[in-house]
């Protein structure tokens, strides 16, 4: 049987993702693997980006 290093993933996530022990302990197994694995998916480029802007732009709000 193999061991889950529970201390290690702790750390890890208090020190380097700056999640409370309490919300460490609240995360499934599936948004743990989405927090510390890598990202699969290239960065948008410039032009992706600006289209994403134009299509989805920021709400005003008048105060």
């Amino acid at each position: 049987m193999t061991t889950i290093p529970f201390d290690d993933w702790l750390r890890f996530a208090v020190l380097r993702l700056a999640i409370p022990p309490s919300d460490f302990w609240h995360l499934s197994l599936t948004e743990w693997r989405v927090l510390t694995q890598s990202a699969s998916a290239p960065p948008l480029r410039r032009d992706e980006l600006c289209a994403l802007l134009k299509s989805h732009p920021d709400k005003t709000h008048d105060i």
